[in-house]
């Protein structure tokens, strides 16, 4: 009999040591021994309770925990997760009922005692045990492996399906499409299909399309055909990690927009829905430059780079990763990128330098409509809106979803809305010392805050910074991203004229224009090779009648202009030919004596002849029309011989009678030929008269 200290006792039953020795003086578990040991007390017994007089639960719990399952050296390949654990349960009952067979020996013949561990076990685990099922479950396994153990009730055609493969393909081609039609939806079609064709008793019902689409389609291939390739790059295409740590603060900016989900008013007093370009290092998180604007630019770009390199703590980086916009392929900012064969180029970019290659910049353009490659920024824009973009009562949410109820009012009266000019210093403060002063939860990070971050490693890479004065320039946009023609009223830039007198000397030149962002009244001139050339002002239309010093400086520099010019004039008359054409005939005639002189007199060049082959009839119709040609220019001849023509109806030689009769006007002309008879008769006549 097996017995069981007070430890084990209280283990199983799940009540106190003091409890357990309780129940035993009282009897609860039956007769009870104690053995001398070195432990229990002044007596130093150790009392020992039978197992038999535990509950069915505590039995069961015992005999459970002291099996183990045998090693299993079958290959159980093939089966299921589910599959296996039933294996490995069926074992360890298998092996609690060998040990409580062992254990009761002698209680009982071996069905009595196979009852008791069945009427024990049930009590507890609600296995569908029986005395036939364990013994079915030792026979399997002795002869067939533990692998034979697997529950394969209703397996019997597992892998097989009902539906007809032609079927299948059919539904497999209607479900896999950015339609994303419904499961019934291709089920009906491939049963209306089958109608049409007399085989609707080939059709199972929609759940086997269902169950094996759910075997057969996993998220990988359902995302990519029903949502599309993109789709499928953001969700479910494997990316790499970037060790941010592999860079400096400062070796790296980001680049990227976001639209503020609040709304503001502009200048004219509209509602709009501003933006920020934000410049962020890439190492530490921290934004280093932004501009809040309408709408994106490459004007709103310049602004923020210039606020990141013009600070003395940050200044110019190794590098910038960018996307696509044209913010940022323009050849005044960073060049083409992957826009290069997208459109076409005006600038001859073999001269034309942009401003990060003045500044030995890399750039890395991010994979065209692939944003997981920046996604560090697109992921900062988040804090951006929760900390900032709330705090206005402007807010209006991200989607529908969450826009507040008072949204729609506070537009439609406008009352609290503020204007941009009056959020962008509010904005610009809270990036400062909000957002860029909360701790960031990047593990790399280590619980500081961007600027914590960046002051403490900023000393890994020295801080690298240009002229101001060039930076300004490099700074400065490129006006409409082409070149301009010079014309006679200076350059026309943005529907306006611009106009200096230095211009007038580069008439039809193309010239690159930059222009200064706070200053729309003047624009700077250069050469398509980066050359500055001049600064052209802009030209306002003058009233008629009206004298202004800029009319007054305009008639002045064009007097001087006019001037310079006749002075040229006369200097290039007087080394004029007199004239010219008589010089180039005299040159010909001169070339062409010489050209005899040299060739021999003898020397004859044989002209090769080449004889077309024509069919008989047009040689001997070119035969009858040569004879009748020379018929009629012999007559031609006499008739002017004698004076006189030919009759223009016979052909025969006028006669001296005839000729009178048309100088005396009694003559009466017959109705001329057709054709070129008529042309000759007129000229005939025109000769008599």
């Amino acid at each position: 009999m097996i017995r069981l200290t007070v430890e084990q006792a209280a283990s199983l039953l799940g009540i106190s040591e003091r409890a357990v020795r309780k129940n035993a003086a009282n009897g609860t578990y039956g007769a009870v021994e104690y053995e001398p040991g070195q432990r229990g007390g002044a007596s130093g017994r150790v009392l020992l309770i039978p197992l038999t007089g535990l509950p069915a639960k505590a039995q069961a719990m015992y005999w459970s925990a002291k099996a183990e399952t045998p090693a299993v050296n079958d290959d159980l390949a093939g089966l299921t997760d589910e599959e296996r654990e039933d294996v490995g349960n069926k074992q360890r009952i298998l092996a609690a009922w060998r040990q409580y067979r062992e254990a009761n020996k002698g209680s009982g013949n071996a069905r009595q005692i196979d009852q008791r561990f069945v009427r024990m076990w049930t009590s507890v685990y609600k296995d569908k045990l029986s005395v036939a099922t364990l013994h079915r479950w030792d026979k399997t396994q002795r002869e067939q492996g533990a692998k034979a153990l697997a529950d394969k009730r209703g397996k019997a055609r597992a892998g097989e399906s009902s539906i007809p493969d032609d079927l299948w393909a059919i539904y497999e081609a209607e479900y896999m499409n950015q339609n994303k039609r419904t499961h019934m939806e291709c089920y009906k079609l491939v049963r209306d299909f089958a109608c049409l064709h007399n085989r609707e008793h080939e059709v199972p019902h929609e759940s086997a399309f269902r169950r094996r689409a759910k075997k057969e389609f996993d998220r990988n291939i359902l995302v990519f055909m029903r949502e599309g390739p993109k789709a499928w790059a953001s969700l479910v295409a494997p990316h790499l990690t970037l060790d941010r740590t592999s860079l400096p603060p400062g070796g790296m900016f980001e680049m990227d927009h976001t639209q503020l989900d609040l709304a503001c008013l502009d200048e004219n007093g509209r509602i709009i829905r501003p933006w920020v370009s934000a410049m962020v290092d890439f190492r530490t998180r921290k934004w280093v430059g932004w501009k809040l604007c309408e709408n994106p630019s490459q004007e709103s770009t310049m602004a923020a780079f210039y606020m990141a390199a013009s600070n003395p703590e940050v200044g110019i980086p190794d590098a910038l990763k960018l996307d696509n916009g044209r913010e940022y392929t323009g050849l005044s900012f960073a060049g083409r990128g992957f826009r290069k064969s997208a459109h076409k180029v005006e600038f001859d970019e073999a001269r034309i330098r942009s401003m990060v290659e003045f500044l030995h910049i890399n750039v890395y353009f991010s994979t065209p409509e692939h944003p997981q490659s920046k996604g560090g920024i697109e992921r900062g824009f988040g804090p951006f809106h929760e900390a900032i973009c709330k705090a206005f009562e402007g807010y209006v949410g991200n989607c529908p979803s969450n826009r507040p109820e008072a949204a729609a009012e506070i537009q439609k009266s406008k009352k609290g809305l503020k204007t941009l000019a009056e959020i962008e210093p509010m904005i610009s403060e809270a990036i400062t010392y909000v957002l860029n002063e909360e701790p960031h939860s990047a593990p790399d990070m280590k619980g500081m805050s961007r600027r914590q971050k960046w002051d403490a490693d900023i000393h890994l890479r020295p801080v690298k910074h240009v002229q101001k004065d060039v930076l300004k320039m490099l700074c400065m946009p490129y006006a409409g991203g082409r070149l301009y023609t010079v014309t006679k009223s200076g350059l026309k830039v943005w529907g306006h004229r611009y106009w200096c007198i230095e211009l007038v000397e580069h008439l039809g030149e193309k010239v690159a224009v930059r222009y200064d962002q706070t200053d729309g009244a003047h624009v700077y001139v250069f050469r398509p090779d980066g050359s500055y050339l001049t600064t052209a002002k802009i030209m306002t239309p003058v009233a008629h009648g009206v004298s202004t010093d800029e009319v007054k400086e305009m008639h002045k520099a064009t007097a001087r202009l006019a001037k310079q010019n006749r002075e040229y004039q006369k200097q290039v008359r007087a080394a004029a030919l007199g004239d010219p054409l008589g010089v180039r005939i005299a040159a010909g005639k001169k070339r062409l004596e010489e050209e005899k002189a040299q060739q021999p007199a003898t020397a004859t060049a044989a002209v090769a002849q080449l004889h077309t082959e024509v069919p008989t009839t047009v040689r001997q119709a070119a035969k009858e029309v040569a004879a009748a040609r020379a018929e009629i220019l012999a007559g031609q001849k006499q008739a002017a011989a004698c004076g006189g023509g030919r009759q223009p109806e016979s052909g025969r030689m006028v006669t001296n009678e005839w000729i009178m009769s048309v100088v005396n006007g009694s003559f009466t002309p017959p109705s001329p030929p057709q054709g070129d008879g008529r042309d000759n008769v007129r000229r005939l006549l025109h000769l008599v008269k």
